[in-house]
């Protein structure tokens, strides 16, 4: 990540918390522009993406579990076979999640 990034604490901490989650997703999107190309505005959400993945059930619960284990609130938006929206909560901040 950027020494200049524009992600908020508790971007980064979901980040973090998912980081080493199997299999492995790339963070797309304005999170990536902003926290590790640009670094030039803040963005609301976090886009992660994993190629090759039609069907999101499992990998979906796997995500939430392990945020849930790591302390933060998570709330099911909506979604679909192949992407899902997640609004994450640390106490009073939250941020929106999608799956792809």
């Amino acid at each position: 990540m950027r020494s200049d990034s524009r992600l908020s604490p508790l971007q980064v901490h979901v980040l973090g918390a998912l980081a080493d989650i199997l299999p492995h997703w790339s963070l797309t999107g304005g999170a990536a522009l902003a926290g590790f190309h640009l670094a030039h505005r803040v963005t609301r959400d976090l886009d992660l993406f994993w190629t090759g993945r039609a069907r999101l059930a499992e990998l979906t619960r796997s995500v939430v579990d392990r945020l849930r284990s790591a302390g933060f609130a998570v709330e099911p938006l909506h979604g679909s076979e192949s992407f899902q929206r997640l609004l994450v909560r640390e106490g009073e901040e939250s941020v929106v999640v999608d799956l792809v």
